[in-house]
């Protein structure tokens, strides 16, 4: 059964001889034991922001209507009427109305209506709408849409396109802002590949 602040005794004067916790809420200080602030925890985990079947879920309607389990949603609407099972999703509308098992999603809409298994969604919409499985999304809308399964996807606006090597390693270099110590991926137009400056 729950308790409600308001129905709790007074918290009065400083001596505390049972250990009683203050909760203090518009100007009132309310007193708590120890126990019955554990038993009011715990209706809080079971209520909608659980552990029940490992699903942990933070934020405005992280988790409504979920029915899979192992679910990690964090952010506004994150795992949404998810019904797949060991999702991990982190941002704004991410898995939201995934149903696909085993996604990790990080990123505003990453994943949304997800229907493939085995996903790896990170950027804003990656692999949003995404229908198949076996899929490696990253970057801002990466794989948004993706129809293909098997496939590692690269957001064009996260992979610039250069005309040849002698061009990239012109423009990537540190004087230029480029971090020592990485190595940055470019499309290469005269190859048709992907390349690298290692730095």
């Amino acid at each position: 059964m729950s308790t409600r602040i308001s129905d709790l005794p007074p918290y009065v004067g400083t001596n505390n001889p049972l250990g009683d916790i203050p909760i203090s809420i518009n100007g009132v200080t309310y007193r708590i034991t120890p126990q019955l602030l554990a038993q009011t925890l715990q209706q809080v985990l079971d209520s909608n922001h659980d552990l029940i079947n490992a699903n942990n879920f933070q934020g405005t309607d992280a988790g409504y209507d979920n029915t899979g389990s192992y679910i990690n949603g964090f952010g506004e609407l994150a795992a949404y009427q998810n019904s797949g099972n060991n999702v991990n999703a982190f941002g704004s509308q991410t898995g939201f109305d995934n149903t696909g098992n085993n996604v990790n999603a990080l990123g505003e809409n990453a994943a949304l209506g997800n229907t493939g298994d085995n996903i790896n969604a990170f950027g804003i919409r990656a692999a949003k709408n995404n229908t198949q499985d076996n899929v490696n999304a990253f970057g801002k809308d990466a794989g948004n849409g993706n129809e293909l399964s098997g496939q590692t996807i690269f957001s064009n606006t996260s992979m610039p396109s250069y005309a040849n090597y002698t061009a990239a390693a012109t423009d990537i270099t540190t004087a230029n802002g480029a971090t020592a110590g990485c190595t940055y991926l470019f499309y290469s137009e005269d190859t048709k590949t992907i390349m690298a400056i290692r730095l």
